[in-house]
């Protein structure tokens, strides 16, 4: 009765994004079904069966959170658990190819799963056996694997994963200054270009001098055209972003001055506070305080929005001397 109410009375279309269930579902119950034939088989009591499919999920786990730990992106894809595209204040969500890649190679591994019960299975048994191994069964998974290993090669083209190489060979420009690896969309106009990395190395002393600490390492800031090529690259639109851990933010250029920027920038500044493996505030280094991780760039905010309505001359005279912090 919802669906039809939606559907009749009002201006939304509940059937508008129909198209990730059976993307979603469909793949994920087959990919569990042969891993759990191929589990039944392999072990004597259910128990066993049981544990060895939950080895499975979790060993699943590694490729798809390794990515967001280490590399650029805040999207995921996981064979049995499905798809994360995103920061939840990304409300706007459609099916892309990068999810019919990803489906796509999810199948691709059912098939070697139930070939391979199939190649192992000894009927006599019940269970899976090398002896009895049918060789031409085997065989024919070689097209499945090679498919497989052809999209993991091609993942960062295709979607499935990013990393920083591709990343920025994708945006195309890149310029280094003392504190800073920027890298922003190919056709920035260079006036431009030469403002914001002013206005970082500005804003790193501006910081610098609230908190009290700085990273030692590079900071990398990438600043892409619009939310629409940050969200096909790194599966985050309208929600800025940075991860500390790995010193670098992730920006949608705007006019000057960047109306986000110092925000996200505090939090990477701020990491050499910070405490656990992802550099932030944390509960006994493990749990992070969200609050405070989103509340404590919110004082120096303020204060940078203040120096943004400065006069011109004003932000003219701190371009030209970032080193120091702004006159309040």
């Amino acid at each position: 009765m919802a669906t039809l109410f939606a559907w009749l009375r009002t201006a939304c279309d509940p059937f508008a994004l129909v198209g990730f269930y059976p993307m979603l579902t469909l793949p994920s119950a087959a990919l569990a079904a042969s891993a759990g034939v191929l589990c039944g088989f392999t072990a004597e009591r259910p128990r066993r069966a049981a544990g060895l499919y939950a080895l499975l999920i979790l060993l699943s786990a590694v490729p798809t959170a390794w990515p967001i730990v280490a590399g650029p992106q805040v999207f995921a894809f996981n064979h049995f658990l499905g798809h994360m595209p995103g920061p939840l204040y990304d409300e706007a969500l459609g099916v892309s190819a990068a999810l019919g890649w990803f489906r796509l190679e999810t199948l691709l591994w059912v098939t070697v799963l139930a070939g391979l019960t199939c190649a192992l299975l000894d009927l006599g048994t019940g269970r899976l056996r090398r002896a009895g191994l049918r060789r031409a069964t085997l065989a024919t998974l070689v097209l499945p694997l090679a498919a497989i290993a052809f999209m993991e090669a091609r993942g960062p083209a295709l979607g499935l994963r990013m990393t920083d190489a591709w990343l920025t060979q994708e945006l195309g420009g890149l310029r280094e200054t003392e504190h800073f690896v920027f890298h922003y969309w190919q056709g920035k106009p260079r006036e431009d270009v030469d403002r914001f990395a002013r206005d970082l190395e500005f804003r790193w002393a501006q910081t610098r001098h609230f908190l009290g600490v700085a990273p030692t390492e590079p900071i990398h800031v990438w600043l892409y055209r619009d939310e629409h090529e940050k969200q096909r690259l790194v599966g985050a639109g309208r929600t800025q972003f940075a991860k500390p851990w790995r010193h670098e933010l992730h920006i949608q250029d705007r006019p000057f001055p960047h109306s986000v920027l110092h925000h996200e920038l505090a939090h990477v500044m701020a990491a050499p506070a910070g405490s656990g493996p992802f550099r932030v505030t944390t509960r006994l280094g493990v749990w992070p305080l969200m609050g405070v991780i989103e509340g404590s760039p919110s004082p120096r905010t303020a204060r940078c929005r203040a120096t943004s309505r400065c006069t011109s001359g004003r932000r003219a005279c701190a371009g030209r001397s970032w080193r120091r912090t702004c006159a309040s």
